[in-house]
């Protein structure tokens, strides 16, 4: 192994299992941001630290009751704390959400309506229609609480990952919706869910190096995570590549400048991206080329690499990288 692949791995190694999972808000994220801005420095860059606000949440416990039995669940990201009390009302269709009436009740989601997580409603770049659809249904109705059933065994992620989503829900696996659907139409169901939400920040740290022309080439990955996940491929991979990389041009001699950017937030709402781009130094025109790592390495998996607006001669040396 050379010199670039072992410090690529270690730099991996460090932000999924020296740390883990590194969700905006949390300790472990200030942590993965601590350990960027050192590397930057020690490779003589200029840093900066763009803090930005954000919610800061955890959730200790959540489950189901049905009939006196404890069922398991995990809370959605960002969900309210409750323990309530009501009947169930099931819903595998936008149809059959269109008409059901939920108002106090807890509504159990499965079939078409939880086949996909859905896009938190600030995250405009990408928010399908149909998400928005059901996102509003399920306010305008007004349950209690929500139960999303998964759709795999072993997928434990949330459904709903939206600070700006107000009615409580949790995401259980399919096993235990097997249960609720033939169970949970005679019985009364309780969700409990321990959660808090305070304010909290996180920040996106980006390293500079200033070149003979005003022009820049800007290279970028995000290094926050969903809850519950190391992230070593979404996006320890791309991290450790451009930690790599800041430190294999820390002395190269090159006209044009270079500016490193880790990201946090893109898992939720990409508030580290829109923080960076309201900066009144931004400067678009500057930028020659934007290069961005996120979900590098995978030896059974697909490496793609996708070029927007570039020239005819740069979509040749890429194509000739990939053959590589």
């Amino acid at each position: 192994m050379n010199h670039l692949a072992e410090t690529s791995i270690r730099h991996l190694r460090y932000l999924s299992e020296e740390i883990g999972p590194r969700p905006i808000g949390t300790p472990q994220n200030e942590y993965a941001a601590g350990y960027i801005e050192r590397l930057f420095a020690q490779a003589g860059f200029d840093v900066e630290v763009q803090k930005f606000e954000c919610p800061s949440w955890e959730a200790s416990d959540a489950y189901i009751e049905m009939n006196g039995y404890r069922l398991e669940a995990t809370a959605n990201t960002f969900s309210l704390p409750c323990d309530i009390a009501a009947p169930a009302v099931f819903a595998g269709t936008v149809e059959q959400l269109e008409e059901t009436e939920m108002t106090g009740k807890i509504a159990v989601l499965y079939g078409e309506l939880t086949k996909e997580q859905f896009t938190a409603k600030a995250f405009t770049l990408y928010n399908p229609e149909r998400h928005r659809h059901i996102i509003r249904l399920l306010e305008n109705k007004q349950p209690s609480a929500i139960v999303t059933i998964r759709l795999q065994s072993g997928k434990s992620q949330p459904l709903f990952n939206d600070w700006d989503f107000h009615i409580p829900s949790v995401t259980i696996p399919p096993e235990t919706g097997l249960l609720l659907m033939k169970h949970g139409k005679s019985h009364a169901l309780r969700i409990k869910i321990n959660s808090t939400e305070r304010p909290g920040y996180s920040s996106n740290v980006i390293a500079r190096k200033t070149g003979t022309r005003p022009e820049r080439i800007v290279l970028m990955a995000h290094y926050d995570t969903v809850f519950g996940t190391s992230g070593a491929f979404d996006n320890g991979s791309g991290t450790a590549a451009l930690l790599t990389l800041a430190e294999a041009l820390s002395a190269a001699k090159l006209e044009t400048g270079l500016e490193f950017i880790a990201f946090s937030s893109e898992e939720y709402a990409a508030l580290g991206d829109e923080a960076y781009v309201r900066r009144p130094d931004f400067q678009p025109d500057r930028i020659l080329a934007a290069i961005n790592f996120d979900g590098v390495g995978q030896i059974l998996g697909s490496n793609s690499i996708t070029a927007m607006s570039c020239s005819e001669p740069l979509e040749r040396q890429l194509r000739e990288v990939k053959k590589q």
